[in-house]
């Protein structure tokens, strides 16, 4: 698979997901958005929250956007980003390097 296919999955998933969960912004980061995937690569796509409201759980909805990832391709792994908990830097780094998808 090529970047522009990987890109077209990501876009369809982005397309799935809004009907589960409200998202800021969608990214495609990783080898398929920057450097060389190799046949074993898994297309990541990161879904930007501000916060997640009361009541939602991370891991039910982490979940479910892995059902809604097989759904296209089971090369894809979500990676929910909630920007008031990335202590590391990961999501911020993730979000400013990769692909708007949506």
């Amino acid at each position: 698979m090529d970047k522009i296919e990987a890109f077209r999955k990501a876009g369809e998933y982005v397309g799935l997901i809004r009907n589960v969960l409200f998202f800021d912004k969608a990214v495609l980061f990783g080898s398929y958005a920057h450097g060389i995937p190799e046949s074993s690569s898994d297309i990541d796509v990161g879904i930007f929250v501000n916060a997640l409201h009361d009541g939602d759980d991370y891991l039910h909805l982490l979940s479910e956007l892995y059902r809604m990832a097989d759904k296209v391709d089971v090369r894809i792994e979500p990676h929910l980003f909630i920007r008031t908990e990335d202590r590391s830097g990961f999501a911020k780094e993730s979000e400013k390097s990769g692909i708007i998808v949506g």
